[in-house]
């Protein structure tokens, strides 16, 4: 059975939606943990998990090479956040639909010959 178009645009508000919390979440500079950033990786989370090495590494280092401790631009750091959760995001619905339709092969009978 292919994926319907409602479906299809849920998956694409979600990502669309990690992305923009990543964006917000890493895009100013402040101190901490913020929640922004805190929803965003809770969105992400079933491939945010074996993920975050990677992202943490990445992220260090677009917000060391670009001087955003001494005060240095955070767009390059924002675009990181977001491509990278962006990505994990993807791999979500990815996941989701192996497992939807792994499920629904289950269910569905043979037909008799």
């Amino acid at each position: 059975m292919p994926t319907t178009w409602p479906r299809r645009c849920v998956a694409i508000a979600y990502v669309a939606a990690v992305v923009t919390l990543a964006a917000i979440g890493w895009g100013h500079d402040h101190s901490g943990f913020d929640p922004v950033e805190a929803a965003a990786l809770g969105l992400v989370l079933p491939a945010v998990v074996p993920d975050l090495p990677v992202i943490y590494l990445v992220g260090a280092l677009a917000f060391n090479a670009t001087g955003a401790p001494d005060n240095g631009p955070m767009w390059p750091v924002a675009l990181t956040f977001s491509v990278v959760l962006g990505g994990c995001a993807c791999l979500n619905v990815w996941l989701l639909h192996l497992f939807a339709a792994r499920r629904r092969a289950r269910r569905t009978p043979p037909s008799p010959a």
